[in-house]
């Protein structure tokens, strides 16, 4: 049972990225490269402090994003680590900031949020409904 929940939360990473990355590298700017170098380190850190890396993408992000991309890409990361920890209310959150933003990826990766909310609480069901959703 254990594993099953690894597979789904790797599917759903794995998924995340594919949607998140394509948009991140066109027009990269000096100064985009930093920012999203930094939102890079905080998502191999949030593997070990989920909470904490949440906070600091909040906290980059406050202090504003190079570009809608770069800004997209914090956000969903930004998001999935919230899903992850007890907070589920700042993932619903940042998944409504996500669909605000005017671009495809943006509403996929709000679906992929809720979805990782949904899987976390045992509703697999919606969980894969909401990647399909996704993924169209």
């Amino acid at each position: 049972m254990r594993i099953g929940a690894w597979a789904r939360g790797l599917m759903l990473a794995l998924a995340l990225c594919a949607l998140v990355a394509p948009g991140s590298a066109a027009g990269a700017t000096p100064q985009g490269d930093g920012f999203l170098a930094r939102v890079r380190q905080l998502e191999s850190a949030g593997r070990a402090q989920p909470a904490a890396s949440a906070a600091a993408l909040g906290d980059l992000l406050a202090a504003g994003a190079p570009d809608r991309a770069a800004r997209l890409e914090a956000l969903t990361v930004q998001g999935w680590l919230q899903a992850c920890v007890p907070d589920d209310e700042g993932a619903e959150r940042t998944a409504r900031t996500l669909e605000g933003i005017p671009d495809p990826g943006a509403s996929a990766a709000a679906l992929l949020i809720r979805a990782r909310l949904a899987e976390k609480t045992g509703n697999t069901k919606r969980a894969l409904t909401l990647i399909d959703e996704a993924m169209a």
